[in-house]
């Protein structure tokens, strides 16, 4: 039988998510629940899964190569290359 998981007990083994925002998750509904006596929440582990899966982040930017310059994102302009070779001729 699964045991019933309090929203601070299920904080506290997976160590990176707050007893308030599972509590928040369950109110807003995104995530599925037992309800408990006096109004307490508890969470089985499949419903501990299915609250991960949901958590889960999709990266939004493609990863970039930094060294890869002229696909960058953000490119290096003219101007702030120039600015950048007379920094460094200044420095020797």
């Amino acid at each position: 039988m699964n045991r019933l998981r309090t929203p601070e007990e299920v904080a506290e083994d997976l160590g990176a998510i707050s007893p308030s925002t599972i509590r928040t998750l369950i109110r807003s509904g995104k995530i599925e629940y037992t309800r408990l006596a006096r109004g307490k929440f508890g969470l089985t582990d499949a419903q501990v899964e299915d609250m991960l899966k949901f958590l889960r982040v999709v990266p939004v930017w493609p990863r970039v190569d930094h060294d890869a310059r002229a696909d960058s994102l953000f490119p290096a302009t003219e101007r702030s290359r120039a600015i950048h070779r007379s920094r460094a001729s200044r420095r020797t």
